[in-house]
């Protein structure tokens, strides 16, 4: 049986986010889940950082505070509109859930 864990909503809250991963260590799972909305917040870069060091367990849905990220990041200049929403949802890379590794 596969033992999956799964968080939402960090906004860039470590402190959280630790409390949180310790609870989940204990339990040992096989694959977290990372529900979108993750670096939006007051610790973006450590979050991130935080969570890319789960490694290959961790699997990444984007929320829509990450798809304004990556568009202000992109030159998009924030809010999405009509013909950007929906794009890219549940992408972030090779690790995202569904994606295909390379």
């Amino acid at each position: 049986m596969i033992r999956i864990a799964a968080i939402y909503d960090v906004h860039g809250n470590l402190p959280a986010l630790d409390a949180v991963l310790r609870d989940i260590e204990r339990e040992k799972p096989d694959i977290i889940v990372v529900g979108g909305d993750v670096a939006s917040g007051p610790l973006p870069r450590e979050t991130l950082e935080r969570l890319m060091g789960l490694g290959d367990r961790a699997r990444f849905i984007r929320g829509n505070a990450d798809r304004e990220l990556v568009a202000c990041f992109d030159g998009g200049g924030g809010r999405s509109g009509p013909a950007r929403r929906g794009q890219g949802d549940g992408e972030m890379g090779s690790r995202t859930i569904g994606a295909q590794a390379s």
